[in-house]
């Protein structure tokens, strides 16, 4: 029987960031939207099979509601690995409705405009893998998305004074 530190320990094992298959790239997406005036960010990160950083971004989206910020995190970063070339990559995200809706090959592209946009940049000639992410894996991500959202909130300040 397993009890304290070495519980622990497979907890954090449980909720670590691993890295992908030799060949393949990692892309981690995150969106949200908060803050006084509900202001919706997203960020994503590049990575390659060693764990080393190839590309992040973050954007500010605008106002709306927190799925559709994580559907734009998740559009972005692909269409971001998709322009670098890359043909064998594993996207993860913290919200499971997105990934849900992303792979259910049932609801097709009448959906929300975003949906039908992420599906088309799916449906390339290429490798992919969406799946969920616990939101302790997904850090580097979500950190972006919030130094989007300070950066946005402190230049909103100052040109106000």
């Amino acid at each position: 029987m397993l009890e304290g530190p070495m519980i622990a320990e497979q907890e954090k094992a449980r909720f670590r960031w691993m890295k992908p298959a030799q060949s393949w790239v990692k892309a981690n997406a995150d969106g949200a939207m908060g803050g006084a005036f509900g202001m919706a960010t997203a960020g994503g990160v590049l990575r390659d099979h060693h764990g080393t950083w190839i590309r992040g971004f973050s954007r500010i989206i605008g106002i709306c509601c927190a799925l559709k910020a994580e559907l734009w995190a998740l559009h972005d970063i692909l269409v971001m690995a998709w322009n670098m070339g890359f043909r064998r990559v594993e996207v993860e995200t913290d919200c499971m409705t997105a990934v849900k809706l992303i792979n259910d090959r049932s609801c097709g592209r009448d959906g929300c405009t975003i949906v039908r946009m992420i599906k088309d940049v799916l449906a390339r000639e290429w490798e992919i893998v969406v799946k969920f992410s616990h939101r302790e894996t997904n850090m580097v991500a979500d950190g972006l998305r919030v130094l989007q959202l300070e950066r946005w909130f402190m230049t909103s300040l100052l040109l106000k004074w």
